[in-house]
């Protein structure tokens, strides 16, 4: 039997991919992760074809899998904030949603890897899968409402700068978010998806000016 030591996560995600399906690949490495360790993440995790999740196998002990155990822990491959890759289940799932439960979103188990590739699969199907794949979705969801936002941010700010002459900020602190070049008495406060807020400070004529437009809202 083999000891510890000497069972390789490497080892054990190649020969658990064929129990898989064809649905799932090594993580394909690019040149810079071939110059890598040979404990280097990418070698030790295999890719779901269709969906962007792949699951990353760690050598036995590691992890807090304790004495004997594997870690396999699942990564949804997307991220609701862009590049940031740190970030919790409450920012993608309203916690206090009716019907909410922590554990429906578990997307790491530990294995013995000494019970065979085929049930260690069954075990990453049964136990690991399906809360890898509601997270993701979660993910996905989250990560299509700040595209989304952005988007609609983008568009109300170029119009509000549009009509009032000046220009939306491309550089510096709030870069894309604020709007520079605004006629005197106009002072930039806050922006969303779908308003700005200016700060006005006119004399009585100017308002005087404007007035019939402010009515005509």
């Amino acid at each position: 039997m083999m000891t510890e030591q000497a069972i390789k996560a490497t080892d054990i995600a190649r020969e658990v991919l064929p129990h898989l399906g064809d649905d799932w690949t090594l993580y394909p490495l690019t040149e810079d992760d071939k110059q890598e360790s040979a404990d280097w993440w990418k070698r030790r995790s295999l890719q779901h074809k269709t969906r962007p999740y792949h699951i990353t196998f760690s050598d036995v002990g590691t992890w807090g899998a304790g004495r004997g155990k594997m870690h396999i822990s699942g990564d949804p491959g997307v991220r609701p904030h862009g590049s940031r890759c740190s970030f919790s289940l409450r920012e993608i799932v309203n916690p206090y949603a009716e019907g909410y439960n922590a554990r429906d979103y578990d997307k790491s188990i530990n294995v013995s890897p000494t019970k065979g590739a085929d049930k260690i699969a069954k075990d990453i199907v049964r136990r690991l899968l399906p809360g890898l794949e509601r997270f993701t979705a979660a993910c996905e969801k989250r990560r299509a409402e700040q595209v989304r936002y952005a988007e609609d941010h983008a568009d109300t700010l170029g119009r509000v700068a549009a009509a009032i002459g000046g220009n939306v900020r491309t550089e510096g602190y709030k870069a894309g978010e604020a709007i520079d070049g605004m006629p005197d008495g106009f002072r930039f406060e806050h922006s969303s998806d779908s308003s700005v807020t200016l700060s006005v400070s006119l004399t009585a004529a100017e308002w005087e000016k404007i007035g019939p437009a402010i009515k005509a809202l």
